[in-house]
């Protein structure tokens, strides 16, 4: 089990070690954090190799039966993981191997060398450009600098051959060298751990045992941050994290020292546990940053159990100017000092400013948003996942494992942070957090949810093809940079994969794809005058679906259409939920139509593009529209909603004929023509009609469209509509107790119309499809499988293209043939 999975008696005294924030003078603090340029201008979004890459389908696997620990990169396109070697060898049962999404190849990485002991590699990672793996080993790859002693464990990377300054497959280059100024490896990193890297591969941190006086490792860890691009042996290329003291404990506490790097994808900043606590002190002639660090060992009053630990992060490149402390402790509450309760296990955004990590402290937590109460945490409550903003002075901490407002009643650990911050996947055994509960209790085992703390979403991704909770244990879980992707760590593979898939029910890594869902909604700018520019319109981008979109190009295919700005920016991304727009004048220097297509596209693999189509017209204007745009809120799917009158006026020196009235756009079926007093009639100067439009929503998500009208003398004038659509499910039970092998009756509304669902028990079921009408509804027959469990169960409704979160009925009883009908509890009941 996990560390931090363990539940521990800790002490809630600390010595508070809070770094304060003050100006440094021009010492030679960047000796001790430098940073290589080309680690921070190389991002994730655009990557370096070579070879471009179409989506995949939703689910795939990615290893063969027993593989486990898997990492992906930045845009989801390679899997590292580990799995049995192809060639069994004594002493040898993990090997680390790489899965192209792209291709469907995979292959082994650590094959041992001629003239190498054989061992096991684990802990894999790979940089988010997708071209460096990073893994801890006993092989010894570089049979010069490699000696191979004390516990044989080292760090190596690779750079994929396929990718630019790639090596030879089979090639390594040694990472954990000693700190000394030299290439002779330490044959001392803790294989629990994996190291970190930034998305170019040229920042690596690592934990290693530290080294006792007899020469053999101790029981706790120090962490080295390495800088590949300085050559091995040269000073520079290794220097240990700061904060660590230059004495072993005394006291009789557990340590286990600095641990669990985490490094920026800018490779910036790197984010660690410890169980030290520092103060500064004033030393001008400082040349490193442990010379203006005074550290200690955090204690205890009692002296026993298992040191508290603290999560911090360090700057790599600080700067003369930057007001605050290179090195600074992330896990404070809200008055601003040390929580008083261990935190580990953080990762950390791509810029450095958002950290996730998990947490047994009970005073972190401030209230999740404005017009709602922190939530309380009594002592001994189980661990939660919180997110640090560390853009001001002071970190602000906030709960992620909540559900309005009420923290997890089981413990929540590991999680994985996306590159903007903003995404964050972890793993839980709370049954109170998403809706219906997981469908298993095992105790070795996590549910995976993903949450979105700046709006509180919170929903569950270890589900069935159909939608419903997954019963499969799943140990693991990492998030890409994008938040498109997830792999899972899973004991039973094939619960998770679309019911046609012919997979084992083995321990295995899953690959699920969360894509993004873009709509650039269409607009028509009216009639302009020849050679003069409109006045700015705007193309709304709207993000529907369940990762960020990240535009690498923003176009205009027709030159008289030009983007003029908006909040639609380059390698800026709009989160799940989130909106922008991309703004637009139109010059026309003829007269008639004009059309465009404005295209935001993503670059790299799986690359999402969105197009809106802006029409417009040149000419002579003669009538305008009152407002230019509407938004008319929310509505049910097929139920009436808001409303919007549009007045129509003659701006023109002469009468205008109004020809007709239309509705186009992205969704012209989704809004209604209620009233019309303009076609047909002759409109003198500054004379007005009125148009009134519905929104009737024949979908969910936004909608919008373009109420278009036009003269007879070829002027136009239009206004856009836009509104959200929403389904409301509702599925209900005709009874409340039902036996193994018979059929309930399930009602359902308030649904897609014409779709094809699937119904399934909570606890232990089956899919069934069902399809629903017109409107939304459907009755439908489940039968109850012979083998389902006894006692309390519900009908879950799914969906497989994800138009609305899962929805269950209330509860009923499931009993078996010798179980008398009239013995119901009916506090189950709710």
């Amino acid at each position: 089990m996990s560390e931090d999975f363990t539940r521990r008696e800790i002490s809630t005294h600390m010595k508070r070690g809070t770094m304060h924030s003050r100006r440094r003078t021009k010492t030679a603090l960047l000796a001790a954090t430098s940073v290589v340029a080309s680690a921070l201008s190389v991002g994730w979004v655009t990557g370096t190799r070579v070879q471009a890459a179409s989506p995949i389908a939703p689910q795939t696997l990615a290893g063969t039966p027993g593989s486990t620990q898997s990492d992906i990169s930045g845009d989801g396109r390679v899997v590292v993981y580990v799995a049995p070697p192809a060639v069994a060898t004594a002493g040898a049962a993990e090997s680390v191997w790489v899965f192209d999404m792209a291709s469907g190849t995979r292959r082994e990485l650590t094959v041992p060398v001629a003239g190498a002991r054989s061992g096991n590699s684990r802990a894999p990672r790979i940089s988010a450009d997708g071209c460096t793996v990073v893994v801890t080993t006993e092989v010894g790859f570089d049979l010069l600098y490699d000696n191979d002693n004390l516990n044989r464990w080292d760090v190596y990377r690779t750079v994929l051959p396929e990718c630019e300054g790639g090596f030879e497959l089979g090639e390594w280059e040694l990472v954990s060298a000693s700190v000394a100024d030299s290439a002779v490896s330490i044959n001392a990193v803790d294989p629990s751990q994996p190291a970190a890297v930034s998305a170019a591969g040229t920042v690596i941190a690592y934990a290693r045992f530290v080294i006792g006086a007899d020469g053999q490792p101790l029981n706790y860890t120090a962490i080295d941050l390495v800088d590949a691009t300085v050559p091995a042996g040269q000073a520079g290329r290794v220097l240990p994290a700061p904060g660590m003291p230059t004495d072993g404990p005394t006291r009789g506490l557990t340590y286990l020292g600095q641990r669990q790097p985490a490094v920026s994808l800018d490779g910036r900043y790197v984010a660690y546990t410890s169980d030290a606590v520092f103060t500064v002190v004033e030393n001008p002639d400082a040349v490193t940053l442990d010379e203006q660090l005074q550290s200690s060992w955090n204690e205890s009053d009692d002296g026993t159990g298992t040191a508290v630990s603290h999560v911090y992060r360090v700057d790599r490149d600080p700067g003369d100017l930057d007001e605050s402390f290179p090195l600074q402790m992330v896990s404070v509450n809200p008055a601003g000092v040390a929580a008083a309760g261990s935190s580990s296990a953080p990762d950390i955004s791509q810029d450095g400013r958002f950290i996730s990590f998990t947490s047994s402290a009970t005073d972190l937590q401030r209230a999740p948003s404005a017009d709602q109460a922190a939530p309380l945490l009594a002592a001994g409550a189980p661990s939660q996942i919180y997110r640090a903003d560390l853009d001001g002075a002071s970190p602000v901490v906030e709960l992620v494992s909540h559900a309005n407002g009420v923290a997890g009643d089981a413990p929540s650990v590991a999680s994985s942070i996306d590159a903007a911050g903003q995404q964050i996947a972890f793993l839980t055994r709370a049954g109170n957090l998403v809706s219906p509960n997981p469908a298993t209790a095992d105790p070795l085992g996590s549910d995976v949810l993903l949450a979105n703390p700046q709006t509180g979403a919170l929903r569950r991704l270890s589900t069935r093809a159909d939608g419903s909770p997954a019963s499969a244990v799943v140990t693991g879980v990492d998030l890409s940079a994008t938040g498109r992707f997830v792999t899972l760590d899973a004991l039973d593979s094939g619960e998770f994969m679309p019911l046609t898939a012919n997979v084992n029910d083995v321990a295995n890594v899953v690959v699920l794809l969360e894509e993004p869902k873009v709509i650039a909604h269409d607009i028509n700018m009216a009639t302009t005058q020849v050679g003069r520019p409109s006045l700015a319109w705007y193309v709304n981008v709207q993000n529907t679906g369940k990762s960020s979109f990240v535009p690498a190009t923003i176009e205009s295919s027709n030159a008289a259409i030009k983007i003029i700005g908006g909040t639609c920016r380059v390698l800026v991304p709009v989160l799940p939920g989130e909106n922008c727009q991309v703004n637009v004048q139109f010059t026309p220097t003829r007269g008639g139509q004009y059309t465009s297509n404005v295209t935001l596209t993503e670059q790299g693999f799986s690359a999402v593009t969105a197009t809106a189509v802006v029409t417009a017209n040149g000419g002579v204007p003669t009538v305008t529209s009152s407002p230019n745009s509407s938004a008319l809120g929310s509505a049910v799917f097929g139920i009436r909603g808001g409303s919007a009158d549009i007045r129509v006026g003659n701006l023109g020196s002469a009468s205008a004929t109004v020809e007709s009235v239309t509705m186009t756009g992205t969704h012209p079926g989704d809004f209604v023509v209620d009233f019309n007093t303009c076609t047909g009639k002759t409109l003198a100067v500054s004379q007005t009609c009125t148009v009134k439009v519905t929104f009737v929503p024949l979908g969910a998500g936004p909608r919008s469209g373009v109420v278009t009208i036009k003269t007879k003398n070829g002027g136009t004038a239009t206004t856009v509509v836009s509104g959200i659509g929403r389904f409301e499910p509702v599925l209900s039970v005709t009874a409340r107790k039902v036996r193994q092998g018979e059929a309930i009756t399930v009602k359902g509304s308030g649904l897609p119309g014409a779709a094809t669902l699937t119904l399934t028990l909570e606890r232990g079921g089956h899919p069934v499809e069902v399809t629903t009408d017109f409107f939304g509804g459907f009755t439908a027959e489940y039968v109850v499988s012979g083998r389902a469990p006894v006692g309390r169960n519900r009908i879950v409704i799914g969906d497989p293209i994800d138009r609305f979160e899962p929805t269950s009925s209330g509860r009923f009883i499931v009993s078996s043939d010798d179980d008398d009908d009239e013995s119901i509890n009916p506090d189950i009941f709710g």
